[in-house]
């Protein structure tokens, strides 16, 4: 029985050290990776928005040229 009580001793307090250490470390690696996910999206959104922005410039024009008093213009006047 004091073998028992002596394994529990020790068992126990190296339990709650062990659960507080990786609750600590769990907290901050998750902190770390929301943290770095952000920095991504920020990346890519200063990457993105200048192509969308290109890509609806684009757009306009293509649209502006293909509109029907622009073609009606290019086309000859028929006989």
């Amino acid at each position: 029985m004091a073998i028992l009580l002596d394994i529990l001793k020790i068992t126990i307090p190296a339990l709650i050290v062990f659960l507080t250490v990786y609750f600590l470390f769990k907290g901050y690696i998750d902190g770390q990776l929301k943290l770095k996910a952000m920095e991504l999206k920020e990346k890519q959104a200063a990457i993105g928005t200048p192509l969308k922005f290109q890509a609806y410039e684009r757009l306009s024009l293509f649209c502006e040229r293909i509109s029907i008093p622009s073609l009606l213009m290019r086309l000859p006047a028929g006989d």
